[in-house]
């Protein structure tokens, strides 16, 4: 289906948008600090962010695609398609190693009331969000096997393209 340049550029704009509106709901999360919050209320916001960061790996490949499509004009080698593959994969790599980080050091923590006797005033008890580390860490190892093949795909692209200066 072919586009108009102004109606693509529009296009890449809003998926940038959406982009930066998940980057920030998962960002938002740490450190999360509610009052009286029930198991229930953490498993749905446990949902939540591992919802908006599925979300955003789907986006994160629209956005290669769309990209890639984008700046084929007048750039035959593929380095400008591999730069901007590297640049995307770099941030979504980096949003997961921030949220691996700081899930192990237990700074996405939940304050709830609780009582602790029954005559006695609640209590704020720190606990922590037990996000799925072991499936962020699997995808920031996918990412990173990416990241490592487009890098080694840039490097030997530069030895070879000649550029007339």
């Amino acid at each position: 289906m072919k586009k108009k340049l102004q109606e693509a550029l529009a296009e890449r704009k809003e998926l940038e948008k959406k982009k930066g509106e998940l980057y920030y709901k998962i960002g938002d999360v740490s450190p999360v600090k509610r009052k009286s919050i029930t198991d229930e209320e953490k498993k749905k916001e446990i949902e939540n962010v591992m919802d908006h960061i599925k979300k955003l790996r789907k986006i994160v490949e629209e956005s290669i695609t769309f990209n890639k499509k984008i700046q084929k004009i007048g750039f035959e080698s593929g380095i400008k398609d591999m730069l901007i593959e590297l640049e995307e994969l770099k941030s979504y790599y980096a949003l997961l190693k921030s949220l691996i980080d700081e899930t192990k050091m237990g700074s996405i923590e939940w304050i709830s009331l609780e009582r602790v006797g029954y005559d006695t005033p609640p209590e704020e008890v720190v606990s922590f969000l037990p996000i799925d580390v072991k499936w962020l860490e699997k995808e920031r190892e996918r990412i990173k096997k990416r990241i490592l093949k487009l890098d080694t795909n840039i490097q030997e692209l530069n030895w070879k393209v000649e550029v007339d200066l």
